[in-house]
Formats: structure tokens, sequence, C-alpha cells
């Protein structure tokens, strides 16, 4: 879920992620982010900053599952994922 919010010629996006841990609860993050052009990327990039999260677990009933995804043309999803893969790690080589 993204709520967007533009101003001064930059698009800023408030963005939460939430997913289940191997530990049944269920845990959801804040971003603060921004789309940013990179020279000879073919990748849409933000950068952003963690704004808050939280987790939540009860006694009283177990959260079992999390997000699936059906890949209708798999192998070109699969392909698009490893040169995304390939592209951060460039990214973390260079920031280190």
């Amino acid at each position: 879920m993204a709520d967007v919010a533009h101003g001064a010629g930059h698009c800023r996006e408030q963005t939460r992620i939430a997913f289940v841990r191997f530990d049944e609860a269920f845990y959801q993050v804040h971003f603060d982010v921004r789309r940013v052009a990179l020279e000879s990327v073919a990748l849409t990039c933000f950068v952003g900053t963690m704004e808050s999260g939280e987790g939540q677990h009860v006694a009283y009933a177990q959260l079992t599952g999390g997000i699936t995804f059906e890949l209708p043309d798999a192998k070109s999803v699969l392909a698009r994922w490893n040169e995304q893969m390939a592209w951060l790690k460039r990214a973390a080589s260079a920031a280190a």
C-alpha cells in the first residue's frame, strides 16, 4: 500500500509493507521513499528511510500465511528478478 505526495518536482511516497515471519507474528514497516533516476539503469530505483515498524502476536491466534504470487510467465519474471538482484548487488558493492 502506498500513499503518494507530490511537491517541488519530487515524488515522495509513504509506503507500508506487511509480512509474516517464521515466528507466526505479523509485522508492518512504514517507509518514506522517493524515486531516483540512475544513469544506465533500466530499473525503477528508490531511496528512503524506515519511518517506523511494529509487530503483532497474540496467544489466541496463529498467523500461518503471507503473500502468494502466481507467475503466468514464470520464465520471464524469474529472468527479471535475477537481473534486479544483479543490479542490487552492484549497487550494494558500490555503496560499501
